[in-house]
């Protein structure tokens, strides 16, 4: 048994006799229990989960590949039948297939393993066409092209196609987007520029200038421990400062204002009142009410403490949820208790691939690669033979929609942001309502909070309102968002990550060095102050290959280590000792949380 205790309330975990957790207690801070209940099967594997709203059982293949999850909640009749998603795979365990209640999706894979084709449920496909490195060059959907992307030396992205637009890209030296340009023309005829926005950054790779031509320059000041302290946006007049604790809670006081005990801490990092906001909490750390300028919000959870039902001055709304912990479906509650205006969410993985509005209209999500929760595009359908109407993102740096545009490059929505998510100035040019946010967010404008995946993110107060599934593997305030919403992103609301990406790698090495590389957590540069690697997107090299390429001999343990490094520290340099162009690093490499070494005899 092994207790964990946090901001007055406590987990309790039980284990079996494989070590193999079999129980999680939540108890709140009045005593209060929540229990989740786990079955395994011999070989340690989740069999069922249960709660005191549902039984879900899961089932695997012979290979550890999860194939069914079944669910049946506790206030089911005995005639409802449960919900079920099921998958498959080819040969090398690459999903093949995705089946829910909505629909099939399905997937098709290059020999390097890049996905280059998904159907979805209503019949459409959207392609991918690669170069021969592997990086994305085209995106089509049922054969008309989306975008088209150029890439540099280091297959960097500098030309994207949208539309009647192009969007071309600029990198500093330390390979920091320094400049995104978008305009119109066709060849032969001088361009006109549309939206042009340029970057500044410190030495700590921190935005201090952005200059967009539509909005104007903004600038950002930061404390020595990288957290944004203050902003100013002169032409949309807008100022803004912040202070924090030690935890990093935003702090009531602003610049100058004498600290207190009040007004210097946030004890047990549960934000009570912020600059005319005021939440209430119930024992287990979850917000459950929120009073500020539009009126007072009340939020109820289940067992998974998953946000299912809202009151505002409004209505009331329910939030389904299925088995995986996707939201599929949003309903607006009548007085008489009775659903109606539902909107329902259709996912790729973990990523909102398309969504049902309640007028017929529907809208797929294309993101800017199958990686990323960067949107590209948007492509509305009203009903099931009416036209696509393909419409363009355009993004600030941290991956935010400033503007959408019709594939003639015609404005029909955009707006400004304050520095925590809220919008300045959203504008409809084209009766177009767009909810999307920061990386993998979605807005729910009945509440103003923005839903996040795991949890709900308040752009009022640049915090989550529950703490993180995850526990401190999210960091040690369970609520933060980031110290920095300009350099990071938080897509599946678990754990901040930097917004210009990174890329999935390998480095091989013999035994010794991978035994070293476990012990410190560390791939340490030797050949020129550097460390060479290989693209993860493609097959491991062959034992036969490692031995040609890298001199290491048989019987050297010959492993490989795969992580993710930030893109900006990957160049390509040619390798001295093998005369070679290859991927490197300069210096050292810290693993990533998701690192994995892999031994072969």
């Amino acid at each position: 048994m092994l207790r964990w205790q946090h901001d007055g309330c406590r987990q309790t975990y039980r284990y079996n006799a494989l070590n193999a957790v079999t129980e999680v207690v939540f108890t709140g801070d009045r005593g209060g229990e929540i229990r989740h209940r786990l079955a395994r099967d011999a070989a340690g594997r989740l069999t069922a989960k249960e709660t005191a709203d549902s039984r879900t059982e899961y089932v695997h293949d012979a290979a550890d590949q999860l194939l069914e999850i079944r669910r049946r909640r506790s206030d089911a009749g005995e005639t409802d039948a449960p919900e079920i998603i099921r998958f498959s795979y080819d040969r090398l365990g690459r999903m093949l297939t995705e089946e829910t209640a909505q629909g099939v999706l399905t997937h098709q894979y290059d020999e390097l393993s890049n996905r280059t084709a998904t159907t979805f449920p209503d019949g459409r496909t959207q392609r991918h066409l690669y170069y021969g490195s592997g990086h994305l060059q085209q995106i089509n959907l049922d054969r008309e092209v989306i975008s088209e992307f150029t890439r540099d030396a280091l297959h960097r992205e500098v030309l994207r196609s949208q539309g009647r637009l192009s969007t071309r890209q600029l990198y500093d030296p330390a390979g920091r987007l320094k400049r995104r340009e978008t305009y119109s023309g066709m060849r032969g005829v001088v361009p006109e520029t549309f939206t042009d926005r340029q970057y500044s950054y410190s030495g700590e790779d921190e935005l201090l200038k952005t200059r967009h031509s539509r909005r104007g320059e903004t600038d950002y000041f930061y404390d020595p421990t990288g957290r944004i302290t203050a902003c100013r946006s002169e032409d949309e007049g807008y100022l803004a400062s912040w202070q924090y604790d030690a935890a990093g809670n935003l702090l009531a006081r602003r610049a100058g204002e004498r600290a207190t005990a009040e007004n210097s801490v946030v004890p047990f990092n549960r934000l009570m009142s912020y600059r005319g906001v005021h939440y209430r909490y119930d024992e287990f750390g979850r917000a459950v009410e929120k009073e500020g300028r539009s009126g007072t919000q009340s939020y109820r959870y289940d067992a998974e403490h998953r946000m299912v039902e809202v009151t505002t001055a409004r209505g009331t709304y329910r939030y389904v949820y299925d088995a995986l912990g996707r939201r599929t479906e949003k309903q607006h509650i009548s007085p008489d208790g009775k659903p109606y205006n539902r909107t329902t969410f259709l996912w790729d993985g973990m990523r909102l691939a398309q969504e049902s509005r309640p007028e017929g209209t529907d809208s797929l999500y294309i993101y800017r690669d199958p990686g990323s929760y960067e949107p590209l595009a948007r492509v509305d359908k009203a009903g099931k033979e009416g036209p696509n109407r393909i419409l363009y993102f355009h993004t600030d740096v941290n991956g935010a929609p400033e503007e959408m545009t019709d594939s003639d490059g015609k404005i029909v929505w955009e707006t400004g942001y304050q520095v925590w998510g809220n919008t300045i100035q959203e504008k409809d040019h084209g009766r177009v309502e767009q909810n999307l946010r920061y990386q993998g967010q979605y807005l729910d404008r009945e509440t103003g909070l923005h839903y996040n995946l795991h949890r709900y993110y308040d752009p009022d107060v640049g915090r989550f309102i529950v703490t993180d599934p995850i526990g401190l593997a999210g960091g040690l305030n369970l609520y933060a968002y980031a110290p920095n919403p300009l350099k990071y992103i938080d897509p599946l609301g678990l754990k901040k990550e930097l917004c210009n990406g990174t890329t999935r790698v390998r480095h091989y090495t013999n035994r010794k060095g991978s035994n070293a590389i476990a012990e410190s957590g560390i791939i340490k540069a030797h050949d020129n102050g550097r460390v060479y690697l290989e693209p993860a997107n493609k097959k491991p090299l062959s034992q036969v290959d490692i031995e040609a390429k890298y001199q290491i001999g048989r019987g050297k343990g010959r492993d490989y280590v795969e992580t993710d490094v930030p893109n900006e520290q990957l160049e390509w340099v040619t390798n001295p000792r093998y005369h070679i162009d290859e991927l490197t690093v300069k210096g050292d490499i810290v693993l990533s949380d998701n690192a994995k070494i892999t031994r072969r005899k």
